[in-house]
């Protein structure tokens, strides 16, 4: 995964996880914080919208308020943009692209919120920490979703670009 923004929310995520994992009392086991994959399609759009028309991504992922969409400049840096509230924040400054670009043809941006069900429903003892469309060393494009196990363990279920499962593999 990207060194950048899915381990930066992972880091988030973690102290959160060991904040519930740590607080004291009662029974009942708190959840973390959804993964606002649902937000892609619209972020996609306001980037598109704002940058005027379709677009070659190092990264989207989620985070608990919104995603964050990586844009290739063309010229070897990305553009990090963060839209969260129905509104896309203007980007930081172009930093180096950590990733090789991709389009979004074939790709289901909408299949995030699905793809979290879906691993829910195979391991329902897991917690989704991470969820990203990237490019991936081996696999090429995906989206993967990055959990945890309840003895805290790291495995990433990846899914094709149009949201079919491949199958569970080691964290990188």
């Amino acid at each position: 995964m990207k060194s950048g923004g899915v381990n930066r929310v992972l880091a988030a995520l973690a102290v959160v996880l060991v904040a519930v994992a740590c607080s004291g009392g009662g029974s009942s086991k708190t959840a973390a914080p959804p993964l606002r994959i649902d937000l892609a399609p619209a972020g996609v759009a306001a980037v598109e919208a704002a940058r005027g028309g379709p677009q070659q991504y190092t990264e989207i992922n989620a985070f608990n308020q919104g995603v964050n969409l990586f844009v290739a400049t063309g010229d070897g840096n990305e553009l990090a943009y963060v839209y969260r509230d129905g509104t896309l924040e203007p980007p930081g400054s172009p930093e180096p692209a950590t990733s090789t670009a991709f389009g979004l043809q074939g790709v289901a941006v909408d299949a995030g919120p699905r793809l979290l069900a879906d691993v829910k429903t195979r391991l329902p003892e897991i917690t989704p920490v991470a969820i990203a469309l990237v490019q991936r060393p081996v696999e090429g494009l995906v989206w993967d979703v990055g959990v945890l196990g309840a003895k805290g363990g790291r495995i990433d279920m990846l899914y094709t670009p149009a949201g079919v499962f491949l199958g569970p593999v080691a964290d990188q």
